[in-house]
């Protein structure tokens, strides 16, 4: 990995790049997707005792969340409350760290909405705070609606080289291997502390 990974596979110096490269229909001009190796996968942290499934869920119970410019599940709430005025989120801008805001999610004013694995790693760096929160995971399918519509990652191979579709078919054909076998979720439960191996279903061929 590094800062010129894409361009050397574009232009053929390396192989592929893996970088949690998600698709979009400008990179598939350039570069073949391989089968995804990891799915991005949310939940909601919430004073313990209670639980939250949607961002509907949140704003009916008129819990507030903390945001960040660009951050992908800022973005998400924020198209949310525009296409729901009535029923919105209420987002505050901080950039309190987290140790800061864990009294806040403990009250049950704030819940926490996050990628399971960074949510993993504060639990993990705080266990005191996170121990007085409960996690619940967001629906695969209501992520993919309402978060993130590329939820996967992939090994993308520049398509300069004559052999980068064959290159990537073979490589896609272990990846999937490791998928069936259990191994890519074993893996993650080890690495990250939650199954983020991809579903059945995402093992197509994007381009």
């Amino acid at each position: 990995v590094s800062a010129s990974a894409l361009t050397d596979a574009q232009s053929g110096t390396i192989d592929f790049t893996v970088n949690n490269r998600s698709y979009n229909s400008d990179r598939a001009e350039s570069y073949y997707f391989s089968y995804p190796y990891t799915r991005a996968k949310y939940g909601i942290y919430s004073k313990t005792g209670t639980t939250y499934k949607t961002f509907e869920e949140v704003a009916e119970a008129g819990k507030k969340v903390f945001g960040s410019a660009g951050n992908n599940v800022t973005n998400a709430i924020e198209n949310y409350n525009k296409a729901n005025p009535k029923n919105q989120i209420t987002i505050e801008y901080t950039e309190l760290d987290t140790s800061a805001k864990i009294p806040y999610y403990a009250s049950g004013e704030y819940v926490e909405i996050g990628d399971l694995p960074v949510l993993y790693s504060y639990a993990k760096a705080y266990p005191d705070g996170y121990s007085q929160l409960t996690l619940t995971n967001i629906d695969d399918t209501y992520v993919s609606a309402n978060i993130t519509s590329s939820a996967t990652s992939h090994l993308l191979f520049g398509k300069v080289n004559k052999n980068s579709d064959s290159l990537r078919k073979e490589i896609s054909e272990v990846i999937k291997q490791l998928h069936d076998d259990g191994t890519l979720k074993k893996l993650s439960e080890e690495l990250v502390g939650f199954d983020v191996s991809p579903l059945d279903s995402d093992y197509v061929y994007l381009n």
